[in-house]
């Protein structure tokens, strides 16, 4: 079995599941999915639900008993030390992200491992991308004002712009995320004009009142600000549906990004995915997409 730890929001566990769909892929297992974190009250940590059951995905929680299996190589430094000279001789393994980079390594895991980390780059999982493409399916269909919506992107060439705010503007968050400023999206609607014609652009934001005062383009607009709690998801899906995409630094639209099948896509990410420079997120930006 391959065992991920979940953490963050959807974008987040996402990534984690991906890299575990990878590794149990290879090793013709079962994938399971630790929930502890998500379910531990933690004050340094956003509270964040379960959100993957959106999804076709092939997992199952994992069980109290099953996850007892990796707990000694968890918080036993005594396990942890000898692990580290001999882990031949242990039959359960815990893999601990060791850079934001893709390191080639962790996919060299074996069966019986437990997953920690974020694992944000597609290198861990190109090479199955139709398996995951198929597990990121919706369980359900679209309805109501976001069918409406589904039916005018899929006819119109549509552009996506997601404006993260919300915990990234916290002083804190602030420092190491960092928040993409105006002057980012006005450029990236400059470099997509140039190269296709805009129908209409859909804004994204947790924070719909700042972006109506403060960013204003010389083409039509809709902004999307309904799809909230744990109809949030919905937001991912639209954004899959438009032609183009314009992400922020948020795991959450770069898979709405990365979900979006449309040929000769054009996506553009801040180059700065992180502010903080000691982070090397050089492995976050697929090859095709535009950072700027």
């Amino acid at each position: 079995m391959i065992v991920v730890n979940l953490m963050g929001g959807l974008g987040n566990q996402m990534f984690q599941y991906a890299l575990g769909r990878k590794l149990a892929y290879l090793h013709q297992t079962e994938l399971l999915l630790d929930c502890t974190f998500l379910n531990t009250h933690n004050p340094l940590h956003i509270k964040r639900e379960y959100e993957l059951d959106v999804f076709k995905i092939k997992a199952s929680i994992a069980t109290d008993n099953e996850l007892k299996k990796f707990r000694s190589r968890q918080r036993n430094s005594f396990f942890q030390r000898i692990y580290k000279l001999a882990p031949a001789l242990f039959s359960y393994h815990v893999i601990t992200e060791r850079t934001h980079a893709f390191d080639p390594t962790v996919l060299s895991a074996p069966d019986n491992s437990w997953l920690n980390g974020f694992w944000q780059t597609e290198k861990y999982f190109t090479d199955i991308e139709k398996i995951i493409r198929a597990d990121f399916e919706f369980k359900t269909p679209v309805q109501g004002s976001n069918k409406q919506l589904a039916d005018e992107l899929l006819n119109c060439n549509g552009v996506s712009i997601h404006v993260r705010r919300g915990d990234y503007t916290n002083p804190e968050t602030l420092s190491f995320h960092g928040i993409c400023n105006p002057d980012y999206y006005y450029r990236a609607v400059d470099v997509l004009s140039q190269k296709t014609s805009i129908d209409k652009l859909i804004v994204f934001s947790d924070d719909s009142a700042w972006v109506k005062q403060n960013l204003s383009f010389n083409l039509p607009v809709t902004h999307i600000d309904h799809n909230t709690g744990k109809n949030s998801f919905e937001d991912l899906r639209l954004m899959s549906l438009c032609k183009h995409n314009i992400t922020a630094n948020s795991s959450f639209s770069w898979w709405g990004a990365w979900l979006n099948a449309t040929k000769n896509k054009t996506v553009i990410a801040p180059k700065n995915w992180i502010a903080d420079k000691t982070v090397d997120t050089s492995d976050v930006i697929p090859v095709n997409w535009i950072s700027l």
